[in-house]
């Protein structure tokens, strides 16, 4: 698996202590051909040397590459962050599953990879202790990889979309869980009156969990 194109931590080794907040996507995107050296080993040699893949990174399959940081996913997470008073590079953040694929509908065996993932999330979570897991994208992947059962939903303004949250059940814990659309496709950062609707909504909730922006 080492070898497989993928990623492990999009963080620092060094957010694996405790901390606020777990952030997961579903798996690292783009196209595995495309990405011959965004390896799985690759990937823990750069946290290891301390790089955020939000902010130190270029995203983009070649020759389409985004300025390190610049991609729209990696700006809209960085804001994501900031609403909640948090520093992007002290918040541990992965992927349910490492392995890399463009959309879920290409990953071969998906249910089998979130299985192969789920012990070394335990472990992570077991360091973190996170008040919050963040999540964003389809809300029954988080369903069958963290357990997480969500009750409330909250109007995203995005077609039919919703935010959702409960809790997570992992590791020996209950953990307040949020999921979010994909912020691949959900823009919360443009000034547009949807996207300033859609942050209205986020700050309400993330105050109800103690967080808000410094």
């Amino acid at each position: 698996m080492l070898d497989a194109s993928g990623a492990v931590l999009y963080s620092d080794v060094m957010t694996l202590v405790p901390g606020p907040v777990y952030f997961l996507g579903l798996n690292p995107g783009g196209s595995p051909d495309n990405n011959r050296d965004g390896t799985i080993r690759h990937s823990l040699t750069a946290s290891r040397a301390g790089i955020n893949a939000f902010l130190d990174q270029s995203w983009g399959d070649p020759p389409r590459n985004s300025p390190s940081g610049e991609a729209p996913l990696q700006c809209r997470i960085r804001k994501l962050f900031a609403m909640m008073g948090l520093e992007t590079r002290k918040i541990a953040a992965s992927n349910l599953v490492f392995t890399r694929s463009r959309n879920l509908r290409l990953h071969m065996n998906f249910e089998n990879a979130i299985a192969q993932c789920r012990p070394v999330h335990e472990f992570f979570i077991d360091a973190i202790q996170p008040e919050l897991i963040l999540t964003h994208g389809n809300r029954d992947t988080f369903r069958r990889g963290i357990g997480a059962h969500f009750t409330e939903n909250h109007e995203a303004h995005h077609a039919g979309w919703k935010i959702h949250s409960g809790t997570c059940a992992i590791a020996g814990r209950t953990i307040p869980v949020i999921n979010m659309p994909h912020l691949s496709f959900w823009a919360i950062n443009a000034e547009t009156p949807k996207a300033k609707r859609r942050r209205a909504i986020l700050r309400t909730l993330f105050k109800e969990y103690g967080f808000s922006p410094r």
